[in-house]
C-alpha cells in the first residue's frame, strides 16, 4: 500500500522490524502550536492593529517608492523617509477631504 504512494518520500512514517515510527521535528511542533494559537480570539485581537499597519507600510512602499531610497547615510535616509511619509499623509488628507461624505 505505501510502496505505491506518490508521497512516500515525504511521509513521516518509517517502518522498522514490525513497528511503525512517526517522526515529527521540533520545527513542525512549533508550527502546529503557532497555527493553533493563531486561531484564538486573543491572537486576533493582539494582531488586529499590526495588520492595519502592514497595509499602510505596503502602500507606502508601492506608492512612494519607500523601498527604493536613492540616498546614503542615516541622516539622509531618515530625512527621505520623513518627507515621503509627510507626502503620503498629504495625499491621504486630500483624498479624505475630496470624498463625498
Amino acid at each position: 500500500m505505501c510502496a505505491a504512494c506518490p508521497l512516500l518520500q515525504k511521509c513521516p512514517v518509517r517502518f522498522a522490524s514490525g513497528w511503525n515510527q512517526v517522526t515529527i521535528e521540533a520545527k513542525q511542533v512549533r508550527l502546529i502550536d503557532y497555527r493553533r494559537k493563531e486561531k484564538t480570539t486573543e491572537f486576533r485581537d493582539a494582531h488586529r492593529l499590526r495588520s492595519g499597519i502592514e497595509a499602510t507600510n505596503s502602500l507606502l512602499k508601492r506608492v512612494t517608492g519607500l523601498d527604493r531610497l536613492c540616498v546614503r547615510g542615516r541622516p539622509a535616509v531618515f530625512s527621505s523617509i520623513l518627507l515621503k511619509v509627510a507626502g503620503w499623509n498629504l495625499l491621504r488628507a486630500a483624498s479624505v477631504r475630496s470624498s463625498p461624505n
